[in-house]
């Protein structure tokens, strides 16, 4: 990671600057795995904080910290560090969605659900980003999803999320046959198709559509 002025002048310079990890006494492993559970600590404070800025940045050096580290040899080790990688992905989409980068986001979801497809909040930013640059029909997609994952999970503390789900289900299948009829009618033309695809960085296919709910619970 090449030093960057900005980040070593941060509030989290400590943990975000190269030397976080060669000023340390203990094992490459051990200061890995501490470093990152710190960077993950103030990650998720700042997202209680809404500092979506740094906390996009504490999640990427996560990232990067965590794809760095060796698989364990006991045969679990690479199915723990996919979900612990599918986790900070989707944290890392959710930062991304506040800082109005949706596409950047949309694709932080997606490589959260191809690193765990049964995680249930990948799914649901997926179909956050998916509506807010109006791709109805994949919102829809994403957010049924979602809602087949978590009420199959009969666990406790299970189906927590399946009736805020349902109801973006039901908005997102009210916008799909609105498209529709409005395609059947030949008023739906190729420049309302292509809203949003221009809206990564400035939010621009944000700010004239109503946003799906919206989590700000770091996982």
């Amino acid at each position: 990671m090449n030093a960057n002025p900005a980040l070593l002048s941060s509030p989290h310079s400590d943990v975000l600057s190269p030397a976080a990890l060669s000023s340390s006494s203990s094992s490459p492993e051990e200061a890995t795995r501490r470093l990152l559970d710190e960077i993950k600590r103030r990650a998720k404070a700042c997202v209680m904080t809404k500092d979506w800025y740094w906390a996009d940045k504490l999640y990427a050096r996560g990232i990067e910290l965590l794809e760095g580290v060796e698989d364990d040899d006991n045969g679990g080790g690479d199915s723990n560090k996919k979900e612990e990688l599918a986790i900070l992905h989707s944290n890392r989409s959710l930062t991304l969605f506040h800082l109005t980068q949706l596409s950047q986001s949309q694709i932080e979801a997606q490589t959260a659900i191809d690193l765990n497809p049964d995680y249930v909040k990948a799914y649901w930013r997926l179909g956050q980003c998916s509506a807010a640059l109006g791709d109805w029909d994949g919102a829809l997609e994403a957010y049924e999803k979602a809602v087949e994952i978590d009420s199959r999970d009969d666990g406790e503390g299970g189906g927590k999320m399946v009736k805020a789900l349902q109801k973006e289900v039901e908005k997102c299948k009210v916008k799909v046959e609105q498209e529709r009829l409005l395609i059947m009618e030949g008023k739906f033309d190729d420049e309302a198709a292509a809203i949003g695809s221009a809206s990564d960085g400035a939010g621009g296919g944000t700010n004239n559509r109503k946003k799906s709910v919206s989590t700000t619970t770091a996982a």
